[in-house]
């Protein structure tokens, strides 16, 4: 049977790891990481349909310029105050 001291190390090195995976999924779930990663699988070195590239290539801008006027927006407004009624 394990020591306690034994335990408690083998707990602190899965809590370790547990929140470097967290980290790495929350740094891939931020939209500039998803946008990155959706421009990487548009290879528009393929020989295929450009209409479709084009479209795919549109779609990404679009989606990137969304997020900087969201993010833009952010940053204008006025900070939250409560509601004193």
């Amino acid at each position: 049977m394990k020591s306690m001291h034994q335990l408690e190390n083998a707990a602190r090195e899965q809590r370790i790891q547990f929140e470097k995976t967290l980290g790495e999924i929350k740094a891939r779930a931020q939209f500039p990481a998803i946008a990155h990663e959706a421009i990487g699988l548009l290879n528009l070195r393929r020989k295929g349909p450009p209409l479709v590239a084009a479209g795919a290539v549109a779609g990404a801008v679009w989606l990137f310029n969304k997020f900087l006027r969201r993010k833009k927006s952010r940053s204008l407004r006025a900070p939250k105050t409560p509601n004193l009624k």
